[in-house]
């Protein structure tokens, strides 16, 4: 917390003190300083009263009620706060401060609290409760009364049983009219008796209260009389102090001001001669950025072309593959009608060959059965036989020989028969084997083309990616002398200029002796701000 505000808590407290410490007063006080400090540098004696001025009037609080004044009921004491210790360092002056203290009517209490007058003794009228209202009723209220703290002699409220018992209210003493007359002049001594000491008490009240008011206003004039000179001492001093304050803080701000003007004219050369420095690292850091955009425009294209290749490189083995497909799809169609045309030729002429066979083995058993009858017919011929000689042979035999002669001609055809099949077996097999490898000759040169193609693709391939590798590298080599270059320029550029501003400082730097000066300076105007 700096002095300044300080400074204002405790102006904001006395005028508590002063005004009353509660919510409302707190916040019309606080929101009147607060919008009046905004627009002061410093704090002073005249803004102080201004302030309680406006207090004042924002409270609606007449202007005479917290004056000073003479009466007896708004008394002003000086503070207990008016000791050695309570006077500032800063101030050369003590200042005193005078606090109201508002009294109550009862001038005892007075007597008690002035530390000036003596101590008189108490006066307590006791009043009795059975007074007549004509002679109670005018200074009642403005007597000390202890009446409670003592007895009170009388029991009832009734003047006429005063002094009697019980016994005597039962008897009817009371009702003789001499005793009436003896009671009445009793209370004609005690009314008198009391109208004497209330005019007694009145009249010491009034020398009393003369003796206050002289002393009161004695000791007031006194005190206002010291209050005065210490405020006209303080203020001279405090004109002459910030006459020379002024003064210093004046030249201060004169060779501060110099100073600046120095230093930006330093500055100012400083800029210009490095301008040019700046400007030429501009031009050259602005024709490698478009080297660099032109490069990358170049990669982009190179990099466009490569891909175009590829992509017809693609199409092209794409299409030979569609292609070689659809060559393979005939040739199997091709091979697959074959197949089920020969199948078919094979079934024809096994279905031929079975007719031919059955053929042949009907004409044989037609043959076999004109052989039998034609030889039955022969042997019941009787006259053939009996001109016939006798057979060499049984017919038994002959049957037999004639059996072995089809079998064997039967083998014969067969034979024939089963060399045909194998032979067109073979055949069958032969072709399928030519077929098998025409087919594998075929596909293995589709390999092998197949093969050169990927391989050659593959060379392409890998000298373009080495073509890119290289060209990238070297991009990034250049790239990278590049950033060096111009991270060594900035370097050199950022410690001349650290270089020159180290010597514009040591140039510009305070003497001790005047650092000294300033310091002192701004110190008392630190206080003097923060007193104020």
């Amino acid at each position: 917390m700096s002095n300044k505000d300080e400074a204002l808590k405790e102006f904001l407290s006395k005028l508590l003190k002063k005004f009353g410490n509660n919510a409302s007063h707190r916040k019309i006080i606080s929101n009147v300083i607060r919008n009046y400090c905004k627009n002061i540098a410093a704090f002073s004696v005249e803004d102080s009263e201004y302030l309680e001025r406006k207090i004042t009037e924002r409270l609606g609080i007449p202007a005479s009620k917290h004056r000073l004044s003479l009466s007896p009921t708004n008394k002003i004491f000086l503070s207990q706060e008016l000791t050695p210790k309570s006077i500032r360092p800063s101030s050369k002056t003590p200042k005193l401060v005078l606090i109201p203290i508002k009294s109550p009517m009862n001038e005892i209490s007075l007597m008690r609290k002035s530390p000036s007058i003596p101590k008189f003794r108490e006066v307590v009228s006791v009043v009795s409760v059975n007074k007549p209202e004509h002679l109670t009723s005018v200074y009642q209220s403005q007597s000390i009364s202890k009446a409670e703290k003592f007895p009170s002699p009388f029991k009832t409220s009734n003047p006429l049983s005063l002094g009697f018992s019980e016994e005597d209210r039962f008897t009817g003493l009371s009702k003789s009219p001499h005793r009436k007359r003896r009671l009445s002049n009793q209370w004609e001594k005690i009314t008198k008796a009391d109208q004497i000491m209330f005019e007694n008490e009145q009249k010491f009240k009034k020398i009393k209260n003369k003796e206050l008011k002289k002393s009161y206003s004695k000791e007031l004039l006194e005190q206002m009389n010291i209050v005065k000179e210490a405020k006209e001492k303080e203020k001279q001093e405090l004109l002459s102090y910030k006459e020379d304050l002024d003064k210093s803080v004046g030249e201060f701000y004169k060779t501060e001001r110099d100073k600046r003007i120095f230093k930006r004219q330093l500055i100012n050369e400083n800029n210009a001669a490095n301008e040019n420095i700046i400007k030429e690292g501009m031009e050259k850091q602005r024709m490698r950025i478009y080297q660099s955009k032109l490069d990358a425009e170049k990669i982009k294209k190179s990099w466009e072309i490569n891909t175009l290749e590829e992509n017809a490189w693609k199409e092209i083995k794409a299409e030979r593959l569609r292609k070689n497909a659809e060559e393979l799809k005939i040739l199997a169609e091709e091979k697959e009608w074959k197949r089920k045309e020969a199948k078919l030729k094979e079934i024809e002429m096994e279905k031929f060959l079975l007719d031919q066979s059955c053929k042949k083995i009907i004409e044989n058993e037609n043959k076999r059965a004109d052989f039998v009858k034609t030889f039955m017919d022969k042997a019941n011929d009787e006259e053939r036989l009996s001109k016939l000689h006798r057979p060499a042979i049984s017919l038994l035999e002959y049957e037999r020989e004639i059996r072995r002669h089809e079998e064997e001609q039967a083998r014969k055809n067969q034979k024939e028969e089963n060399s045909e099949k194998l032979l067109q077996r073979d055949r069958k097999i032969r072709k399928k084997m030519e077929d098998l490898k025409i087919l594998s000759h075929h596909m293995e040169e589709k390999a092998l083309k197949k093969r050169e193609e990927e391989e050659s693709l593959r060379k392409a391939r890998k000298e373009i990616n080495d073509r890119e590798i290289e060209f990238i590298n070297e991009e990034r080599e250049k790239l990278s002398m590049r950033m060096q270059k111009q991270k060594d320029l900035r370097e050199a550029l950022s410690q001349q200029m650290k270089d020159k501003e180290e010597k514009e400082i040591r140039e510009t730097q305070f003497s001790p002796a005047e650092a000294k000066y300033n310091k002192k300076i701004i110190e008392t105007a630190l206080k003097v701000l923060g007193e104020n």
